[in-house]
């Protein structure tokens, strides 16, 4: 009987571990992408800053860079291309509420610039969207990297 009960406990966890590995993935309900946000860990690849604030030493904030925050946005688009400006074009589904998902959460304040164009400053690193790009009419957010080595833009259609 014991050795009974021990195949069936064997059997039962195996199919467990085996329908928990290969369940289908779903993806999460982006409508209240707030919510998911908040909850998520960091997600910096790297070199995380912590930073205590000066007003309330228990509350910390841990802060992406922007370029490390724009490498994790640029790794969901797809290249299509590079110009003779060191322009890298790139591609991503989603339209205008992926590209401002997108925009939000890279770091700095939110600035309204004319025709809806927003723009973000971080640590002397800016990215810009733009709700139609004059090459497509689609919405754009341009990132140049600092010392303007190359641009990258992603055009959300």
């Amino acid at each position: 009987m014991k050795v009974t009960s021990f195949k069936l406990l064997l059997s039962l966890s195996a199919l467990f571990v085996i329908s928990t590995i290969f369940s289908p993935i779903t993806e999460a309900n982006t409508d209240n992408v707030d919510d998911i946000i908040s909850h998520a860990p960091p997600s910096c690849y790297h070199s995380n800053n912590i930073m205590v604030t000066i007003d309330d030493p228990d509350l910390i904030t841990i802060s992406c860079s922007s370029l490390e925050r724009w490498t994790i946005i640029r790794s969901y688009a797809r290249l299509t291309g590079k110009n003779r400006y060191n322009t890298y074009n790139y591609s991503r589904l989603g339209g205008s509420r992926q590209a401002l998902n997108d925009f939000n959460t890279m770091p700095g304040k939110t600035v309204s610039r004319s025709s809806g164009v927003l723009t973000k400053t971080y640590n002397g690193e800016t990215v810009t969207y733009y709700p139609k790009s004059t090459s497509g009419s689609v919405p754009t957010l341009s990132f140049p990297h600092k010392n303007n080595t190359r641009v990258d833009k992603i055009r959300y259609e």
